[in-house]
């Protein structure tokens, strides 16, 4: 699990206005430090590689047309985090997510080490079945688990990224974190 970038809305800040004024330079930077945090919370919305960065682009290109809206209200991660997931929203229901990815895509590859092949072949397994409870949560479930177990994002940040009430937030993560743990041990009991 990685800890969130607490610097990127410092970082942002120095270019934002910038940016506004037509600063190419300023735009460019920019765009280079929010790409990787907007690619995977797009992977972590639709699951297929090839979608997150069609997804991540729109939300690039809908990130400069707004902005000169953006007031500041809020944090820059929340509000980029919303236009993200508005831009995944418009993919959806514009029926664009066709294709799914293949589960051994959904979770980053690590290697794996050791003597024993039998081993390997178990945690192979595992992460099999941990990618595919995590396909089968519901949007919103999914993303919360994303964010709080595999990006390391606090309850109460995700309710800020996501508009949420903590609570609410909370009782999703659980439901998500109940529903993986169920069929891990259900598909576990079986092999």
């Amino acid at each position: 699990m990685s800890a969130p970038e607490p610097d990127l809305d410092a970082a942002a800040a120095s270019l934002i206005g910038a940016a506004r004024e037509g600063d190419e330079e300023a735009w460019s930077r920019l765009v280079r430090a929010v790409h990787p945090r907007v690619y995977r919370w797009a992977l972590g919305l639709c699951r297929d590689p090839d979608e997150a960065d069609d997804i991540a682009q729109d939300a690039l290109v809908r990130l400069y047309r707004h902005l000169p809206g953006f007031a500041g209200r809020s944090r820059f991660t929340v509000w980029l985090y919303r236009i993200t997931w508005n831009a995944a929203a418009a993919r959806r229901r514009q029926s664009w997510w066709r294709r799914r990815a293949p589960l051994e895509e959904l979770v980053a590859t690590g290697t794996m080490t050791g003597d024993d092949p039998e081993d390997c072949i178990d945690a192979a397994r595992t992460a099999a079945l941990a990618r595919a409870a995590f396909a089968e949560l519901p949007p919103r479930q999914r993303a919360i688990f994303d964010l709080a177990d595999l990006q390391g994002y606090a309850p109460v940040e995700i309710a800020e990224l996501l508009g949420m009430n903590p609570a609410t937030v909370r009782v999703h993560l659980l439901k998500a974190r109940r529903a993986v743990r169920a069929k891990l041990l259900r598909e576990m009991r079986t092999i």
